[in-house]
């Protein structure tokens, strides 16, 4: 058939049903040439996938037909068979027994735990023991606002020291009297409030 020749309403309908199984414009003109009995080119079967800017001319009916073999596709699962646990567990027992002929030791190791993960045997949750500071206890909420508290009280305690210190100091630093009580300057003077006048 040359390449612009008119397609069938029944080919036209194949390729769109293609695309509709997510198949790539590659793999639909590959299985048109296989079930019609000739060639396509990839940038022609794009046009019959709607989703697509260059399918947007597609025909109402076609797409139609579009959506609901994409709906029917989805929906029915049970048509893969890879989709099957028993399907997925004999490929993988197949791929196994070749790399294990073969010697292909990580592979095993992968393809084992492949199997057991579709079998439900591991996971991927790892338990971890986890440790205080020095490999003791955890240390816990309350224990920690317990610590907190301890520590704001010892500063809180070094500072009432070191305000104590500080009238200490402004004592000793000050003048005194006769009497021994620390004068103030402009003691004596008539202006109160210590101003120099």
């Amino acid at each position: 058939m040359p390449p612009r020749e008119e397609l069938t309403f029944i080919q036209k309908c194949f390729i769109v049903q293609q695309l509709a199984q997510f198949s790539t414009p590659v793999q639909a003109a590959r299985a048109f040439k296989e079930e019609i009995g000739f060639e396509i080119a990839r940038n022609r079967v794009a046009y019959f996938d709607p989703i697509k800017k260059t399918g947007a001319a597609l025909a109402g009916d076609l797409k139609v037909l579009f959506n609901e073999t994409r709906k029917a596709f989805l929906a029915d699962i049970d048509n893969i068979p890879i989709a099957n646990k028993a399907v997925q567990l004999r490929a993988l027992d197949r791929a196994l027994a070749l790399a294990e002929d073969r010697g292909q030791i990580p592979m095993v190791i992968a393809l084992v735990e492949a199997a057991a993960k579709i079998a439900g045997t591991i996971t991927n949750k790892h338990q971890h023991e986890v440790t205080g500071k020095d490999g003791g206890a955890i240390e816990t909420a309350d224990a920690a606002r317990e610590r907190i508290m301890a520590r704001l009280n010892e500063i809180a305690a070094r500072t009432a020291v070191f305000a104590r210190l500080d009238q200490l100091r402004t004592r000793i630093a000050a003048p005194t009297t006769d009497a021994g009580a620390p004068t103030s300057p402009g003691a004596g003077c008539a202006n109160t409030d210590h101003r120099p006048p």
